[in-house]
């Protein structure tokens, strides 16, 4: 049994669709399960034609996972449309998860286990739904375990042949187990993009002995999602466990906006040691991959976590943060006489810092992000920037210059 997103139980996973999606969701008709599948399933055995088939595969792109479950069960013809889309996004997770595909956590802050999902971690390849796996698992996400409920210890593999994109919901450690083991169910995935959850400023450290038959032969594009209100925190770790990526092409690094509370905005002066990293890590990931773009997401809402940071726009602390790395990127190359003037030039022009809605607008997120995910960041965000608004116009009512650096080095 396979738990989805969403909780509920059945006999496959849950799914996000990786074309690309409209900016606003379309408004379509609330329609229960039943509903849905009554009239699909008239619609396959009527004697007059049916909807077309790529009529009924749009209804239920917009479905819920409970719905295409029940399609999958309802006839040969709807299993045929509904079982890809079901299987298109494996979720491998023993917490309860909200619809964002969040953990949820009880009153004193602690992660819920799902009894449901007890036996999830077990999934291999040979087994009843292995067809599916094998065939329609295009995108995957694996939340931190303990190496009991993967069976780390078994021989058995999970074999994903086209899985595109591998989402990895570390602990703030970059802990993907609860001991040292390697993950069973890694062991023979080799996926083309690599996102990399809950990583930090003070350089993304994925404990690589947990995962080390992870093939990055594959992979060309790496996306880093660090939270917002940890990313001045200090880290010891920085790039040097990663792992070499011969393939890689662009590096994605975004700071995820997070509600603002006291439990998350710091109150202390920043160390000048905390600014240093902030910089330097960013230089030592450009550098660690030497033929890759590096964009940098959101940079800007990082003193949004601070209360002893100036209240300058979102925008001038973005503009800041790329003139330091930039600074300190034209140093360091400085000492690179094995490189020519032009690979120098090129390494800084490919380091570029992009605010959240820039990067919605142009990029194609849709390869590498959830569609659920990206409207929830896009609603905290407006948050953000209204209460930034305000801060700046208290600072220039107060007496403040709204137009103060807000200083990283």
């Amino acid at each position: 049994m396979l738990t989805t997103r969403t909780g509920r139980s059945s006999s496959s996973s849950s799914s996000s669709t990786t074309d690309q999606p409209s900016t606003t969701t379309p408004s379509l008709p609330a329609l229960s399960t039943t509903t849905t599948i009554t009239a699909i399933r008239h619609s396959t055995t009527q004697t007059t034609p049916p909807l077309p088939t790529e009529v009924i595969h749009r209804i239920l792109s917009y479905s819920t996972q409970g719905t295409l479950a029940s399609a999958c069960r309802t006839s040969k013809a709807l299993y045929r449309i509904a079982s890809p889309l079901l299987w298109k996004h494996l979720v491998l997770s023993p917490w309860k998860l909200d619809e964002n595909g969040d953990e949820v956590l009880d009153e004193k802050g602690k992660k819920v286990l799902d009894e449901n999902k007890k036996d999830c971690g077990g999934m291999k390849t040979r087994q009843k739904n292995g067809k599916a796996l094998r065939n329609d698992v295009i995108t995957s996400s694996l939340y931190h375990h303990s190496a009991e409920w993967c069976q780390s210890r078994a021989r058995s593999t999970l074999q994903l042949p086209n899985l595109r994109t591998l989402h990895l919901h570390v602990t703030g450690t970059g802990s993907l187990h609860s001991s040292g083991y390697e993950c069973r169910l890694l062991r023979v995935v080799k996926p083309q993009i690599l996102v990399l959850h809950n990583a930090f400023i003070g350089g993304p450290n994925l404990k690589m002995w947990e995962v080390p038959k992870l093939s990055t032969n594959n992979i060309h594009t790496i996306f880093f999602i660090s939270p917002a209100d940890q990313a001045l925190e200090p880290e010891r770790r920085g790039f040097s466990l990663f792992p070499r990526v011969p393939k890689i092409k662009d590096i994605y690094w975004l700071f995820e906006p997070v509600e603002v509370d006291e439990s998350n905005v710091l109150t202390s002066d920043i160390p000048m040691f905390h600014r240093q990293d902030y910089r330097d890590k960013i230089v030592e990931l450009s550098l660690k991959f030497p033929n890759a773009r590096l964009t940098i997401i959101n940079a800007g809402i990082i003193q949004h976590y601070h209360k002893r940071c100036p209240k300058v726009p979102i925008e001038a602390s973005e503009r800041e943060a790329a003139q330091v790395v930039s600074r300190k990127l034209n140093g360091t190359l400085v000492g690179y006489d094995f490189w020519s003037p032009e690979r120098k030039r090129q390494k800084v022009g490919s380091t570029t810092f992009v605010s959240f809605e820039k990067f919605i607008e142009k990029e194609t997120w849709w390869k590498y992000l959830e569609v659920k995910e990206v409207m929830k960041w896009k609603k905290l965000m407006v948050a953000i920037h209204k209460k930034n608004s305000e801060d700046v116009e208290a600072r220039k009512v107060a007496g403040g210059n709204a137009t103060d650096k807000v200083t990283f080095i």
